[in-house]
This record gives C-alpha cells, sequence and structure tokens, in this order.
C-alpha cells in the first residue's frame, strides 16, 4: 500500500509541472493518438479514471506502448516544458495509469453485442491486436489467426522481458480476449488453412497483418550465402526464443540498429557467460536515443577493438 501511494504522489507531482497547453503539442506528436495532454490534465486534477479512460480508448495497448514508445521523439520531445527545464514524463505517467487500471480492476471497455458479421485477421501483433480490438467493440465477431503457439506476435517474440515484461503483453492481450475477440494459435494461414476457406467459412472481410520479420543482409554477397553457412540474424535469433545456449555472435550491428541491441541486452537477461559482438561505427554516432544507449551499454560486453573489425 506504501508503495503505491509514494507512486502516486510521485504521478500527482509530475503532471502538476504540466503547462496546459491549449493546444497542446504532446497530442498533436503522438502517432498512436493517445492524447496524453488530456489524460495529464486529467491526473493532475484527481480524475485518474478519467484518465485511464482517455488512454484505453484512444489506444487499446496503452500499457505496452507506455514502456516501448520512444517518446522522446514523439510526446516528450514536443512538449513545451523543454523551454524552460525538462519535459514531462508522459511515459511513466501512462505506465503508472495503466498499471493502476489493473490493480484498481477498473475496466473501460467492455464486450459489444456482435451485430455486423465475421472478420478474420491474419496475425496477432501489435496491428492485429488493435484492430481486432476496433471490430469488436464496433459489434463484428472476430477471429484472430496466429501461426505460432503464442498470441503478442513481436511483442511476445522480439522484445526482451526486460523492456517490456511478458505479464504487460499478456495483461494487455486478455484485455482484448475480454472484449470477445477470439485467438486461434498454432493456425498458419496458406497452410493449415486458406483465404478461400475463411471466406466459406463466412468471413466477410479479412484483415492481413502478418508485420515484416524479415532481417534485411547488409550486402549482396552475405544476401546469397547458402542458408547452411549464413550467419543468423538478430532477428532470427530473438524468434527462437533461446534459453540453453552457451554463445551467440552478433556479426553485424549497424549504427542505430534495435534488433542487434535487443540481442545483446537479453544475453543478460538469460545469464549467458560470453556474447561476441562488434559495432561497425563509433558507438558515440548512434542514433538511439540516450536512455536506450545507456541501458545497452550496461547490459552488454566491450565492443571488439577496430583493428578485428571485418567489412561485410
Amino acid at each position: 500500500m506504501h508503495a503505491t501511494k509514494t507512486k502516486v504522489l510521485m504521478a500527482m507531482e509530475e503532471a502538476s509541472r504540466c503547462l496546459l497547453c491549449y493546444d497542446a503539442p504532446c497530442s498533436q506528436a503522438c502517432p498512436a493518438q493517445t492524447d496524453p495532454a488530456k489524460f495529464i490534465r486529467s491526473l493532475r486534477f484527481r480524475n485518474l479514471k478519467g484518465a485511464m479512460e482517455t488512454i484505453r480508448t484512444n489506444n487499446i495497448l496503452g500499457g505496452i506502448c507506455a514502456r516501448v514508445c520512444p517518446t522522446e521523439k514523439y510526446c516528450e520531445g514536443a512538449c513545451s516544458r523543454t523551454a524552460v527545464g525538462k519535459p514531462i514524463r508522459i511515459a511513466f505517467l501512462q505506465q503508472f495509469l495503466t498499471d493502476q487500471e489493473q490493480e484498481i480492476n477498473f475496466h473501460v471497455l467492455h464486450p459489444q453485442k456482435p451485430t455486423q458479421g465475421k472478420v478474420a485477421v491474419i496475425g496477432s501483433g501489435p496491428c492485429g491486436l488493435a484492430a481486432a480490438a476496433e471490430l469488436a467493440q464496433a459489434g463484428f465477431t472476430v477471429t484472430v489467426f496466429e501461426a505460432r503457439e503464442k498470441v503478442g506476435g513481436w511483442l511476445t517474440y522480439g522484445i526482451p522481458a526486460d523492456r517490456l515484461p511478458q505479464a504487460v503483453v499478456d495483461r494487455e492481450i486478455q484485455y482484448v480476449r475480454d472484449l470477445g475477440v477470439t485467438f486461434k494459435t498454432g493456425c498458419r494461414v496458406g497452410k493449415d488453412t486458406s483465404i478461400v476457406d475463411l471466406r466459406k467459412q463466412g468471413y466477410k472481410a479479412i484483415l492481413v497483418a502478418v508485420g515484416l520479420q524479415k532481417s534485411r543482409l547488409p550486402t549482396s554477397k552475405v544476401s546469397n550465402l547458402r542458408a547452411s553457412i549464413r550467419p543468423p540474424t538478430s532477428l532470427d535469433w530473438l524468434k527462437q526464443r533461446p534459453t540453453n545456449f552457451t554463445w551467440v555472435s552478433v556479426w553485424s550491428l549497424l549504427v542505430g540498429a534495435t534488433s542487434p541491441l535487443t540481442v545483446l541486452r537479453r544475453r543478460r537477461t538469460l545469464e549467458q557467460p560470453t556474447l561476441k559482438w562488434c559495432i561497425g561505427a563509433p558507438w558515440r554516432k548512434c542514433r538511439l536515443p540516450r536512455r536506450r544507449k545507456n541501458a545497452s551499454a550496461r547490459s552488454t560486453s566491450p565492443s571488439l577493438p577496430a583493428s578485428s573489425r571485418r567489412k561485410l
């Protein structure tokens, strides 16, 4: 109880720093249209449920976005408070509100009576989950087809737990499921079933939300290597969810690339003894946000010296 009270006080104090802008550049800069200015205003005047309602109605995956969105590029970067000091910690406030929503068991959205027919969504990543929730709220009967054994797509298989805890992903997925959305895992459309079969089953519309999960190799020389000798890419490695290996070699770490850094950070999460890696350019020129660079530097091994680098 004491910890919760402390968090509430910290959130209230942070919200009190808001300048209550009329045109709210933070809301204009939010690509998910979560409207941070509105929920910060509600929080500032102690209307916690109103703030939770703003987040959840505008962004069904608000708890996930609060943790993985590069807010320093969007809402926090546009915050008017930067002219006189530090920006409002919008990600912290959004994370606090979505966590509080679960703690007090407050439900903003409720299942609607199906009246609009059946819709199939192929892929259960962030796009598929958000679309399924919106369609369910509009009165459609929604079924999400997922090729893997777990729902979530890249949220489950690509982002390490130190950045996005699996419990948060499961909570957001359950929220979508509670809206009446049905999930079918282990069903690959094109192999186990087909678009034609889905049409025959009465689905009036089909949304393909499979995402882009193939890595881009740096040179044609590497791309043309046989699969048996071509080194695994960071995306391939992350999708395997490894837990019992002894070492990993990340053979190419491009400047500003998120996925290779994710691999390096997962090494510490899985408590692996060694890791060989190489940065292809000076670390100071890496285009990642400062907080992401600092977190990666703390959780990875030193890079190889320049003399050991090999150009691919």
